[in-house]
């Protein structure tokens, strides 16, 4: 049963109390994002993550580490574009102390010029681990050139030149008047009643003050981009996409159902075509990312640098084919029937029940129970995937970058196009 209750300061608590499981998972969602930094202090949100889980301290460190290995745990956390969370796994009997835990680090958090430093050589070790991981690497490429001059396009991480600028008062500062004032949720599923959680939560977060979630509403136009990132590397990353919906468009669905007969599984388009017909990739998939006022579908794929024109050239083959001559019920069906079993299968995770509650609640300030969310991609029809893949696979809509050693001599990279 999903149960939902909201403090006198907007602090919404959501359960979802599943009595057969020996485990449950919680998480705190902050209404605090990369898309909300200002151009001098990007990185800052993340910055705060690590200020949270980490005192900075080796002694009192140590010490948490051990309270979190007596509970379970793992004890964790994200920060991404629009939110940020922190999330703790245990078992029924430890929730109190674990309820405890998450309050004392949301709450005491040490900002002494000795913790932040700590932890800015650690985040900078992260960037330069991001920069040097290709494959991770060109997601940040990918959306600062997708989302253009949208905040969105900020690195979560920010860069070594402004989380280098970051000082203990400021980030401190953001922490008190910024981010403690967006924590907007928190989520419990797992064996454990909603009045329990109620009881522990409740203390914790009801001198808080009122929540103040950043509204963003971007009218965000993509522009026909092919951009290159030379790089000594005898692979090549490359992300190709186009726009998708935001997190509420009615035709959510239909779009899920899209990315999965595109790149979501072995039998998809891509896959069949980029590694099986030709061999050029070992690693391929595509993926949505959406947000409350936009969207991208992206493409990865790694090859060897011989390949990316070739790699390229196929994937806007394929969304020509895509648009020109649809998608069949045959195709409609595989890509239902995976999406639905492993929808399913996640089911069995207190984890994905818990960052499902939260994540409705954030983006639409509602739940879909699993039956409600089967029965939708049950009546999206092929007509409704492809008069969507016709709106956003657009030539004009493309967005592709690529990271490596590519010879573009004869421009013929930049020259890729849709033909449709």
């Amino acid at each position: 049963m999903i149960r939902r209750s909201v403090l006198k300061n907007g602090i919404r608590i959501l359960t979802e109390e599943l009595p057969h499981t020996e485990s449950l998972s919680m998480g705190l969602l902050i209404g605090r994002g990369s898309r909300h930094e200002h151009a001098q202090e990007l990185g800052i949100t993340h910055f705060i993550e690590h200020m949270l889980l980490k005192s900075g301290d080796a002694e009192s460190a140590l010490g948490l580490a051990k309270k979190i290995d007596t509970i379970g745990g793992p004890l964790n956390a994200f920060t991404g574009r629009e939110y940020s969370f922190i999330h703790l796994h245990t078992i029924a009997d430890k929730f109190p102390i674990a309820a405890s835990l998450l309050g004392r680090l949301l709450h005491d958090v040490n900002f002494s010029n000795t913790a932040v430093e700590h932890e800015r050589q650690i985040i900078l070790h992260e960037i330069n681990h991001l920069y040097e991981d290709g494959s991770e690497y060109i997601h940040d490429l990918f959306s600062r050139t997708f989302w253009d001059t949208s905040s969105l396009g900020n690195p979560v991480t920010g860069s070594l030149d402004s989380v280098a600028r970051l000082d203990a008062l400021r980030l401190e500062q953001f922490y008190r008047h910024e981010y403690l004032n967006s924590c907007l949720t928190v989520a419990v599923a797992g064996n454990v009643s909603h009045a329990a959680v109620v009881a522990a939560f409740e203390p914790i977060m009801e001198h808080m003050k009122p929540c103040a979630l950043v509204q963003e509403s971007s009218a965000i136009v993509t522009h026909k981009t092919v951009a290159l990132h030379p790089r000594t590397d005898s692979r090549a990353q490359i992300c190709f996409g186009f726009p998708a919906l935001n997190q509420k468009d009615p035709r959510r669905f239909a779009a899920i159902l899209l990315d999965a007969i595109w790149g979501g599984g072995m039998s998809s388009r891509i896959f069949q075509r980029i590694r099986e017909k030709h061999g050029w990739a070992y690693n391929l998939y595509s993926y949505l990312n959406t947000y409350s006022d936009s969207g991208a579908m992206v493409t990865a794929v790694e090859t060897d640098k011989s390949h990316a024109l070739q790699v390229l050239e196929a994937l806007c083959d394929e969304a020509d084919t895509f648009v020109a001559h649809g998608v069949t019920q045959d195709d409609l069906e595989a890509s239902r029937q995976l999406l639905q079993v492993r929808f399913k299968m996640g089911l069995d995770s207190t984890h994905v029940r818990m960052e499902r509650l939260a994540m409705n609640d954030f983006y639409r300030n509602e739940y879909t129970e699993a039956n409600e969310l089967l029965h939708a991609l049950e009546h999206v029809s092929v007509q409704d995937v492809q008069s969507l893949g016709a709106d956003l696979m657009q030539d004009k809509y493309l967005v592709a970058c690529v990271l490596g050693d590519v010879d573009t001599a004869d421009g013929a990279l930049h020259n890729v196009r849709l033909k449709h």
